[in-house]
């Protein structure tokens, strides 16, 4: 296991062959995995009052909402979403996590999340933050303030 953990550079034990299977069929990671990630990751600048750049992980809906430069998951093209972008740390202007790159088997992770749609659980395992405690205010994000208009 230790050299799994090595290999992937995760700090938590690879997924099994059959999740890296589903994987590559187009299949979506575990979203205990995902959430691991995102709550480690990004959510303490993107959730519950920390919205930088109006992009908030406190629940599917605000983050299909997206921020500020728009949609973080392009649902057309998945493989020019910002989220994927931003994480491969391509860009020195943008790249995120600001604290450090993701681990690779971390990045992996996402982008098949991203390539299998991005699914994000409408129940409470789906909930990172309180995203009611800290609605977003209109025209706080471009992307909202025309999907909240279009409702």
């Amino acid at each position: 296991m230790t050299l799994g953990m090595v290999a992937t550079g995760l700090s938590l034990p690879p997924p099994n062959f059959d999740q890296r299977t589903a994987w590559g069929m187009g299949g979506a990671p575990e979203w205990g995995d995902v959430r691991a990630v995102l709550e480690r990751r990004c959510l303490e600048c993107h959730g519950g009052e920390a919205r930088k750049s109006g992009l908030s992980f406190a629940d599917g809906e605000a983050f299909a909402l997206g921020g500020g430069r728009g949609p973080a998951v392009d649902a057309s093209d998945q493989g020019a979403s910002r989220l994927l972008h931003v994480i491969a740390y391509e860009d020195p202007e943008l790249a995120m996590p600001p604290s450090g790159k993701l681990a690779e088997g971390e990045i992996e992770l996402l982008r098949a999340w991203v390539k299998a749609g991005a699914p994000w659980p409408g129940d409470e395992t789906g909930q990172l933050a309180d995203p009611a405690a800290h609605p977003i205010e209109s025209g706080a994000s471009g992307v909202a303030s025309i999907i909240l208009s279009n409702q």
